[in-house]
């Protein structure tokens, strides 16, 4: 399992696929001193959308992450990534500027 820390820059909608599956995405800015952060969007799946109660746009927070690659149902030979979150820790909200 990877961290990654982060500013939540934007809490997604619930997504539904089926009747068995959601997902939730959220969008962190890596906290950094360099010129250009990372920015990593992670999957929040089922159960784990209730991970995204406790935090709003603002809070810092440190992702605990998982990498998944899946291949196309419909396009055998296409791949897509998956970066999925485990568990999340709260640190601090971010101060204004």
């Amino acid at each position: 399992m990877s961290e990654f820390k982060g500013v939540v820059t934007h809490i997604g909608y619930e997504e539904k696929f089926g009747e068995k599956f959601s997902k939730q995405v959220v969008r962190l800015e890596e906290v950094s001193d360099k010129e250009y952060p990372a920015s990593l969007v992670v999957d929040f799946n089922n159960d784990k959308r209730d991970l995204i109660k406790q935090f709003v746009v603002g809070d810092v927070i440190t992702a605990y992450i998982n990498f998944k690659t899946n291949e196309s149902k419909k396009e055998p030979g296409k791949f897509f990534n998956s970066i999925i979150c485990r568990k999340v820790k709260n640190d601090k909200p971010a101060e204004a500027s």
